[in-house]
């Protein structure tokens, strides 16, 4: 790549069970086969820096902004726009420090990317990072198996994020955690939309189980989630998907009631029962691209719409794709039909996307930043 586009200043990627870009026919996700996807980025008025951090470097939980300023080459009070690309070994233990710790320093930055995966489960993965710094001949000295890489963007250019978390509610219940035993096991809910109802945590998803349709309900007690809403003030009847990020339910218990998560909650959190499967999948990321499409059609009517996208990255769980929906490229397909640009992107191993205000590692997730130029008034 090097010696075809001398001028590169930098070339960062993973290794991925599949790759997504887009051809002469639209998108085109590849799955199961040899394959690459190279996207190349002339960013007029962005500075762009890359930094690959692992557990020895990564700073513990007490340290200062000052600290993460250093490890990645970011100023904390920089002007502009900044979004962080994030590419990470499935195997790098420090990768949701990371992300806490980008939040904690950079709260008002993007961040999007994904784990890196391979074909064969236990087949060896890896990120890439080369600049124009380092020697055109050794590029062996780029590719790395350990940690995470971070690509840096700053400047012109705005990351808007699409997460879709691949589920459907089971009913429109809103649930207010009552009562817990642990950081993650709840044994009271109380609901919050609709009619007013407390019971043990069981009882309230045993509620929505019935309240499906007679054909929904035999296969509703497979790959059962809960959604748990991190924003404790906005309002209930405000509350979308979008808001809601989506965990894996642990296990139950007959004799008092409770419900074990995947994900350490606070009383007074707001949930919902969830399902995951092809038909929530497909729904899910329609609905984030039809909320996308009512948020731009809202700022076009204000007057405040910005300059038009050019493309977009996209991170999707190795669990989506053909084994999935049963046909090829669903994903790209989709999300290009609501934003027609160019997407580029990976199978992961593990999705990483914003939920509100914070940063999480998701899986069976369709992660995308739409890329699109800064409104005038808003970068350096």
């Amino acid at each position: 790549m090097r010696k075809r586009y001398p001028s590169l200043q930098r070339i960062v990627g993973s290794s991925g069970a599949g790759v997504i870009g887009t051809g002469k026919a639209g998108p085109q996700e590849l799955e199961d086969e040899p394959a690459v996807s190279v996207t190349l980025g002339c960013l007029p008025q962005v500075n762009t820096s890359s930094f690959h951090v692992t557990e020895g470097s990564l700073p513990d939980a007490d340290s200062s902004p000052a600290e993460w300023q250093a490890l990645s080459g970011v100023e904390i009070d920089s002007p502009g726009n900044t979004s962080f690309v994030v590419m990470s070994n499935p195997q790098f233990g420090g990768i949701v420090d990371l992300l806490a710790g980008l939040d904690f320093a950079f709260p008002e930055a993007t961040k999007i990317g994904g784990l890196s995966s391979s074909h064969n489960m236990g087949a060896p993965t890896a990120t890439f990072s080369w600049s124009s710094r380092q020697k055109a001949d050794e590029p062996e000295h780029g590719v790395l198996q350990t940690g995470a890489v971070v690509l840096v963007l700053q400047g012109n250019l705005v990351m808007e994020p699409i997460i879709a978390q691949g589920c459907q509610a089971l009913s429109d219940r809103i649930w207010a955690i009552d009562k817990m035993a642990h950081n993650n096991m709840l044994l009271e809910l109380t609901s919050v939309s609709g009619k007013r109802t407390s019971c043990t945590a069981l009882k309230a998803l045993q509620m929505d189980i019935e309240g499906l349709p007679p054909a929904a309900r035999a296969s509703a007690g497979a790959n059962l989630t809960m959604s748990v809403a991190p924003d404790d003030f906005k309002d209930t009847s405000k509350l979308d998907a979008a808001d809601f990020l989506v965990r894996g339910l642990l296990g139950a218990d007959p004799r008092s009631g409770s419900i074990a998560i995947g994900e350490s909650v606070r009383l007074g959190q707001r949930v919902r029962f969830m399902q995951r499967g092809r038909e929530g999948a497909m729904q899910d990321l329609q609905n984030m691209g039809l909320a996308y499409k009512r948020r731009q059609l809202q700022a076009s009517m204000e007057g405040k719409s910005g300059p038009a996208p050019f493309g977009a990255l996209m991170f999707t769980c190795n669990g989506r794709g053909r084994n999935l929906y049963k046909e090829a490229d669903y994903d790209s397909r989709t999300l290009t039909s609501f934003i027609p640009v160019p997407v580029s992107g990976f199978f992961c191993n593990g999705e990483i996307g914003q939920v509100g205000k914070s940063t999480y590692l998701h899986g069976f997730t369709c992660a995308a930043a739409i890329l699109r130029p800064a409104p005038p008034d808003n970068h350096a």
